[in-house]
């Protein structure tokens, strides 16, 4: 994946990291807390989106072209990022997981219904590899902490967390 955000692995912080960096180069991740998007364009793009929380699954997803965005970085200080291509979308794909939405959510209804049947299907073959997925899309409460941990390992989070300055938690919304 290019992108995470911090409920994805259990962290109830807006908190997310993207790198757009290619598997052969070294990795360049953006830290951003408490992002706000500040301008969208009208202009829309097409993009094929997949989600690490939906394993396997992809849609063409439309959003703004160009956007610009407000957030703190690891040593809490404010910034502005705009952003277009890729980057716009990873950005807005991540932010959507800050405020409770999928990339399904943009989708149109048979599509949504097409891939939750997917998701039911794992649920009752018990694929326990994704059924923690399988609850977080269907909103059921029966996903542990273990079921997370066993698809979303939080030591690199972490890792990435530790580095950050200490005041920046007292700056975090959840």
């Amino acid at each position: 994946g290019i992108g995470l955000a911090a409920p994805q692995v259990g962290v109830a912080k807006r908190i997310l990291v993207i790198d757009l960096a290619q598997k052969d180069s070294p990795a360049t991740p953006l830290q951003i807390v408490n992002p706000k998007l500040i301008w969208a364009s009208e202009e829309l793009a097409s993009n094929e989106e997949g989600c690490l929380s939906l394993p396997d699954q992809y849609a063409e997803i439309k959003r703004s072209k160009s956007t610009r965005i407000r957030y703190l970085d690891q040593q809490n200080v404010d910034r502005e990022l705009e952003a277009t291509g890729m980057l716009s979308a990873c950005l807005q794909h991540e932010m959507d997981h800050l405020n409770g939405v999928m990339f399904l959510d943009h989708l149109s209804f048979i599509k949504r219904d097409l891939i939750k049947r997917k998701i039911r299907k794992l649920i009752k073959t018990n694929d326990t590899d994704n059924l923690a997925v399988a609850c977080e899309l269907l909103s059921s409460a029966t996903a542990t902490e273990g079921d997370w941990l066993k698809l979303f390992p939080k030591t690199r989070i972490r890792e990435l967390l530790s580095t950050w300055e200490p005041g920046i938690w007292n700056t975090l919304a959840t």
